[in-house]
């Protein structure tokens, strides 16, 4: 691609490496983030190749001045900015919304007005915004479940049941024309940011991706941030010399993706030939549990003896299992995971003996607690 690549959010966990892998390709890069204390830090540090490009600007998306500045001599946009975190979002829910959806729509007013010059446009969205996902029932087929009543978590029955016909559900991977069913402030948001984006698009003909990120982790990723991806909060507390909460009964699924493949798949989506708006999955297309992935950590780590806590508690709006067919990202964009756990937990670990880290989890949990949200 020729010109220069605007990325939002660009010197976060993944704008940072998606940034830099577009700068050795050859590619012009500028980057806009509001360098977000909770994740950067009170004193944010960035790398010196990202600051010496000169390319680097402190702002907030829904300034649109500064969003206006920022697109001067762009052909293409990759909007990462937002704000994450589930449980957070339940109770900062002005805020969410605010980065979220206020900041896409002054990005995409943004654009609209030099959209003869800004020929690609590229959109973080979440496996959130599914719920709980697809599952095969044996009596009805594929069903997509409601959200997990109260009552039934009070009495640790976990696995969501066939709303059909009550009965026992198995998870299969989600599909991007699975009904979304957003159970937070956050999935709601991204929801909205991608069918935001989407429409845009096909509107005025801007080939769009709006990528469906599974569970992000890597070095890189915040180690000081409690609402940041499991992974990350599980290695800060190892690193602090604590010992690992694992809630419900630890049987809980996700599809864990290294930054690499996702940085891999947003790379793709600038270039892949696009005739249309996409929603498409990102992901590694395999479910691994939360215990499992939690002693796979303490093993990379040679932590063995560290306690693994299955506490039998729950959060509000919490699915219970969700993994990513990637069968459309493979087809539209040509994408295909290359890192496996093992190895992305092995760079995960490396690059965490030089970052910051400072567990706050227990800081995080009381608050859900104070509000009902962790029970």
């Amino acid at each position: 691609m020729t010109g220069r690549v605007l990325i939002t959010g660009g010197a976060g966990f993944i704008g940072s490496r998606l940034a830099r892998r577009l700068h050795e390709a050859g590619q012009q890069v500028r980057i806009l983030d509001a360098l977000v204390p909770q994740v950067h830090g009170a004193s944010p540090q960035l790398p010196d190749w990202l600051t010496a490009s000169g390319e680097v600007r402190v702002g907030d998306v829904r300034d649109r001045d500064v969003v206006a500045a920022a697109l001067d001599d762009v052909v293409a946009v990759v909007h990462l900015a937002a704000e994450t975190g589930p449980a957070q979002s339940m109770y900062e829910i002005e805020r969410y919304v605010g980065a979220n959806v206020q900041g896409t729509a002054v990005v995409l007013q943004a654009v609209l007005e030099r959209r003869d010059r800004v020929r690609r446009l590229v959109v973080a969205s979440s496996r959130a915004v599914y719920g709980e996902g697809k599952y095969l029932c044996a009596a009805c087929g594929p069903v997509v479940p409601d959200q997990r009543r109260d009552e039934r978590l009070k009495a640790g029955q976990w696995d969501p049941t066939c709303p059909r016909c009550g009965g026992a559900l198995t998870p299969v991977a989600t599909d991007e024309e699975c009904a979304p069913k957003p159970t937070s402030i956050y999935a709601v948001t991204k929801l909205a940011q991608e069918q935001m984006a989407v429409a845009f698009g096909r509107a005025y003909g801007i080939p769009t991706a709006a990528l469906r990120y599974q569970n992000v982790y890597g070095g890189g990723q915040s180690l000081t941030n409690p609402y940041v991806g499991v992974l990350a909060i599980f290695t800060a507390r190892i690193k602090s010399g604590k010992g690992l909460q694992v809630y419900e009964d630890g049987r809980i699924q996700r599809d864990f993706v290294h930054v690499d493949d996702v940085v891999a798949a947003t790379q793709l989506a600038l270039t892949a030939p696009l005739a249309d708006a996409h929603v498409l999955n990102v992901g590694s297309g395999r479910p691994v549990s939360i215990h499992e992935v939690a002693n796979e950590l303490c093993r990379t780590l040679g932590a063995r003896d560290v306690a693994i806590d299955v506490t039998g508690q729950y959060r509000a709006g919490d699915i219970r299992h969700c993994y990513a067919d990637l069968t459309q990202a493979g087809r539209v964009l040509g994408y295909a995971p290359q890192v496996s756990l093992a190895g992305g937990l092995r760079e995960l670990c490396a690059a965490a003996e030089h970052a910051p880290i400072a567990d706050k989890l227990d800081d995080a949990s009381a608050e859900l607690t104070r509000l009902g949200l962790l029970r």
